[in-house]
Order: structure tokens, then sequence, then C-alpha cells
């Protein structure tokens, strides 16, 4: 079990202090998929994983539903530590 909060949306932020990774899990509490936000994969940044494991259903440029959210962390995270 990874989280104890059903369908939440978590961040992971990196040594460096840059979000990373954006995951998303189910209301079973396991991960769904997960956006990465710093490096390429297929020549695609930031690119969606598909499943639990990290490439089990495709890799894909995120959808606009997606986007919104990687634009939204984005903009929250160095609103909030730009200060």
């Amino acid at each position: 079990m990874e989280t104890m909060t059903k369908g939440r949306v978590y961040v992971t932020v990196n040594n460096q202090d840059i979000p990373t990774v954006i995951s998303y899990y189910s209301t079973e509490n396991k991960r769904m998929k997960s956006i990465d936000l710093t490096h390429e994969h297929y020549g695609i940044s930031p690119h969606t994983h598909e499943g639990y494991i990290h490439d089990e259903g495709g890799t894909h440029r995120p959808d606009a539903k997606e986007q919104k959210m990687v634009e939204r962390v984005l903009k929250l995270w160095y609103n909030r530590h730009s200060k």
C-alpha cells in the first residue's frame, strides 16, 4: 500500500528542490500513472507513463488534462519557492 488517501495526486521533489514526478493514485490506493517532468523518454519531455510499473501501459505526451496539472504544479511550486 503506497498511500492512504484514495484518488490522490502526489509530486516527488529531488534533492535539488525541483519537482520531478507527478504521481496519480487510484481509489484502490495504487499508482495508476506518473508524469516525468525532468527527463526525456522516447524524445518526449514531459511524458506520461501509464500503469503501476514504469512503462507497462505505454508512454505518451501528457494529454490536455495532464498538461494542465503539470502547469498547475509548476506554477504553485515556483510561486511558493521563489520568495
